[in-house]
């Protein structure tokens, strides 16, 4: 399995989330769920975590946090460690437990962390555990209700937006909640390369600061952050696989039919590049709205078109295979 690019710096905030293995349970008994929460205010502790979310979950678990250290992969490593070793003591097993590595967003501003609390503690509602998340009580939501106190959560952070008291923060926090149930998925719209929560400036950022000039092989989501020659690259590929002769063909603005393969490269640029919509609608000829709006439109075909994600997933294949080449 090719490992993820893990960008780490102090207070970089993440969204952190992992699977059991081969999707099992992670959690069994009211005291697995207990001892999770122990290790979170353990891990918290040991490598000086702000933790603003969680929710735990049959088989996989989701925690908002930031690390004024710099220190992730250190304290995921130890958080699922310490898990695992009780888990496997306890059920008589050995072998891993979660599925592979914890996947990480790295989010850029606070401006996103109200829909990602919201994203969090809606898993139970989205999992149809229960239809009131006050009944559900291995998540942080809990604390956000005041039904129940972590010291070591820091769900101030996020509250504070939410009016001059605690009284009024809970109340509009559990209105907000409750109108945007089942929405709040709208929240990782902004998401780049599948791991970078954040605008085209984050995004900039994070290549001058930590990007290589040539990607190591084994990290995709590396390679999909360096654009040099992205442009170029997805362009050729797309004619090659939809045997297109003239490029010109695949540029043109295209206003009375649909053109797949214009679409495709739209959103392959949009979705799996660092290049600007500026920079993709003066290729195609179009606005940066268009250009937003045409890879929304083929990301949601790709998830109904079998024909479509086949095509789609073979192009990124064959484009991060070429780039290896380079």
């Amino acid at each position: 399995m090719a490992r993820p690019w893990r960008i780490q710096y102090p207070n970089a905030v993440y969204h952190v989330m992992s699977r059991g293995v081969n999707r099992g349970k992670l959690f069994y008994t009211q005291s697995d769920y207990q001892r999770f929460i122990a290790c979170l205010q353990r891990v918290s502790e040991k490598f000086n975590l702000n933790i603003f979310a969680f929710v735990l979950m049959g088989n996989h678990y989701h925690i908002l946090l930031r690390t004024p250290e710099g220190n992730l992969s250190r304290a995921m490593q130890w958080l699922q460690a310490a898990y695992s070793a009780y888990f496997n003591h306890k059920n008589r097993r050995s072998g891993h437990l979660f599925q592979g590595r914890y996947k990480a967003m790295l989010v850029e501003d606070e401006s996103y962390w109200a829909g990602l609390s919201y994203y969090i503690h809606c898993n139970p509602i989205r999992a149809r555990m229960v239809t009131d998340l006050a009944k559900y009580q291995w998540s942080s939501y809990q604390a956000y209700i005041n039904k129940i106190k972590y010291p070591w959560l820091d769900q101030e952070e996020i509250l504070r937006r939410f009016g001059r008291n605690q009284r009024e923060q809970i109340r509009n926090y559990r209105q907000t909640l409750s109108e945007i149930s089942g929405k709040e998925k709208n929240i990782l719209e902004d998401l780049k390369f599948g791991f970078i929560l954040g605008g085209q400036e984050f995004v900039g950022w994070l290549q001058k600061k930590f990007g290589k000039k040539k990607p190591a092989t084994e990290i995709p989501q590396q390679k999909r952050v360096w654009d040099n020659g992205a442009a170029g690259r997805v362009i050729n590929e797309v004619q090659r696989r939809f045997r297109i002769k003239e490029r010109e063909e695949l540029l043109r603005p295209v206003r009375r039919w649909r053109n797949d393969a214009r679409d495709i490269s739209i959103y392959l640029l949009h979705r799996h590049t660092s290049i600007g919509n500026n920079k993709i609608g003066s290729l195609f000829r179009v606005s940066s709205t268009a250009v937003c709006k045409a890879s929304e439109r083929m990301g949601q075909r790709i998830k109904k078109e079998k024909r479509l994600r086949k095509n789609a997933d073979k192009l990124l294949n064959s484009l991060f295979n070429r780039l290896t080449e380079n």
